[in-house]
């Protein structure tokens, strides 16, 4: 509501160098090591960083909050016994793979709790190197907890390569990070393995909230012919807003839910199995 007197405010005073500290809360049975990046889980608590990695059920792909600042040993405790301090902004000094003096500027992404890399694909934004120090190390500004594990308030998720062989699943957008409610404005698929052609049934791929519920956008290779490696799968047409007709429905993903894409049809047959990777662009709602 509007104000109609003055009011007390409490602010933070920023009283540690290294940028913002917050305290979080740890998950059940688990080890943080100090320097090591920090991962929430959807239930809030958080763990040593997980990538994402593209299976029959989902592990992995944590929301990257920042660096532990602090070892905590919670392996004998429930989730909240104990607190760890993080690093949500500032810079921090870690080895890149392959980091070049070339790349102060670069984007760089997390695979894993002690592991960063220019590689975007399937992994967590972290920052930007803002230094290069040697081969390989070089100070890394972080994005900062605003960012969501992306740039700004626009998702732009593109999934590891996705075999269409097994029910595999792949996660997009961590449910965390949507607050209020998703927007999709496009998505669509790039094939990594050939598929066979019409000698077979090919893979269909299709987008899911993290509760299973479908989102009704399908990414099916052709079954007229091979689809070739870096051939595009579009979705069914005006299943975005992108393209859409007046009156179309919109594709939205509810509050508190993530977005994951799932085999749901198996490439069958002979030859090769197929495989793709997925891509997302999606805004808040509010």
């Amino acid at each position: 509501m509007a104000l109609s007197a003055n009011r007390t405010m409490q602010y933070k005073q920023r009283t540690d160098p290294r940028g913002d500290v917050v305290q979080l809360p740890v998950a059940a049975s688990t080890k943080i090591y100090s320097g090591g990046l920090v991962g929430m889980l959807s239930t809030g608590y958080v763990q040593p960083y997980a990538g994402s990695t593209v299976a029959t059920a989902l592990t992995g792909f944590d929301r990257l909050v920042g660096v532990a600042l602090e070892a905590v040993d919670n392996s004998a405790g429930s989730a909240g016994d104990l607190t760890v301090d993080v690093l949500t902004s500032g810079c921090f000094y870690h080895a890149v793979s392959g980091l070049a003096i070339t790349d102060v500027g670069a984007p760089v992404y997390a695979s894993a709790d002690g592991t960063l890399t220019k590689v975007a694909l399937g992994n967590a934004f972290v920052g930007w190197v803002e230094r290069f120090e040697v081969a390989g190390y070089g100070m890394i500004r972080m994005a900062g907890p605003a960012s969501g594990g992306g740039v700004g308030p626009i998702f732009n998720r593109w999934s590891p390569s996705i075999a269409t062989a097994a029910a595999n699943l792949a996660l997009l957008v961590h449910p965390t990070e949507n607050q209020n409610g998703l927007l999709v404005l496009w998505a669509g698929a790039l094939v990594t393995v050939t598929f066979a052609g019409a000698t077979q049934d090919q893979g269909i791929i299709t987008l899911q909230d993290t509760a299973g519920t479908t989102l009704g956008i399908t990414m099916t290779a052709s079954n007229l012919g091979a689809d070739a490696v870096d051939d595009i799968v579009a979705p069914a047409a005006n299943t975005v807003p992108i393209g859409a007709a007046t009156g179309s429905a919109i594709v939205t993903v509810p509050a508190g839910l993530g977005v994951q894409a799932k085999v749901t049809q198996l490439t069958s047959g002979a030859g090769e199995q197929g495989a793709m990777k997925v891509g997302l662009i999606a805004v808040p709602i509010a």
